[in-house]
């Protein structure tokens, strides 16, 4: 595959800072409206968190667009620049900590992809078995993030719900990509014969409620927005070998690097959650 042209890779760059430019903003005025919100009923009717709504969701038809110019391992990392936003438009100064874990969860994402340099599908390359492994995996994780929000308080709590909502996210964008293919192979109608719709369907909806009480658990958007922006592609990209079929390296060197790549990215969700428990005040 030839390489992209360096006015692609700027373009697609700049897209992808404004991309993560405006989702930050959208996210931090999510989360302004949904701690002071007193129910849920009190959130959708405030219309600064539906302008953060609609903000993010241009912020994510931005970073899709930032995809036609610049390859995945460039963008998504960049989305991470939207932690930053966030704690500077709700006032808050990432200490070093937390700036050591928003960088760590960057480049740790960007390790992973340009190692793993995810392939499209191919045909018949889902394994059954893989596809079930998955599935367990990523139930046994979402049922492990709940319990830790459940059991946690603070940004413990509020990173734990961002991770199960970046899990969701994943899977529905795993889905939702299998449902654009269909649509090319088979018309209109094809989707609606296949699990994968009223998969996504259900999954992003839980994954959008799961994003807002993390919001409300939260001082901040900044440790949410880290959780989300770097589970949200690594489930995607499980969900894309494992139950699509397509394609990264698994050279022993190249899962090696992969796997401390994760822990990379791991260890910076962890920081972020300890930089916002000092700032709130509560022993790390």
């Amino acid at each position: 595959m030839p390489l992209p042209a360096a006015d692609d890779l700027l373009t697609g760059a700049g897209i992808a800072l404004g991309a993560a430019v405006v989702f930050g903003l959208g996210s931090a005025a999510q989360q302004r409206v949904a701690a002071r919100a007193p129910s849920d009923a009190a959130l959708v009717r405030d219309p600064q968190w539906g302008v953060g709504v609609l903000a993010v969701g241009v912020g994510s038809a931005l970073q899709i667009t930032a995809f036609a110019f610049a390859p995945v391992a460039l963008v998504q990392p960049l989305g991470v620049t939207s932690v930053l936003v966030a704690a500077l438009a709700a006032g808050h100064r990432l200490d070093r900590t937390s700036a050591l874990g928003a960088l760590a969860c960057a480049g740790g994402l960007a390790g992973f992809l340009l190692l793993a340099r995810p392939g499209p599908a191919v045909p018949g390359d889902a394994a059954p078995e893989g596809a079930l492994v998955l599935a367990v995996l990523l139930v046994v994780a979402l049922a492990v993030a709940l319990v830790v929000a459940r059991r946690g308080v603070g940004e413990v709590r509020a990173v734990a719900l961002g991770a199960a909502a970046g899990t969701c996210y994943g899977v529905c964008a795993g889905m939702l990509t299998l449902v654009v293919a269909q649509v090319g192979t088979e018309g209109l109608t094809g989707p609606f014969v296949h699990p994968a719709l009223y998969t996504a369907g259900v999954v992003g909806p839980v994954g959008f409620a799961l994003s807002q009480r993390a919001f409300r658990e939260a001082r901040s958007a900044a440790p949410v927005l880290a959780a989300l922006t770097t589970v949200d592609p690594l489930v995607a990209v499980a969900v894309g070998v494992c139950w699509l079929g397509e394609r990264i390296d698994t050279t022993p060197v190249a899962l090696a690097g992969e796997a401390l790549a994760g822990l990379a990215v791991l260890g910076g969700v962890v920081a972020l959650a300890r930089g916002g428990r000092r700032r709130a005040g509560v022993p790390a």
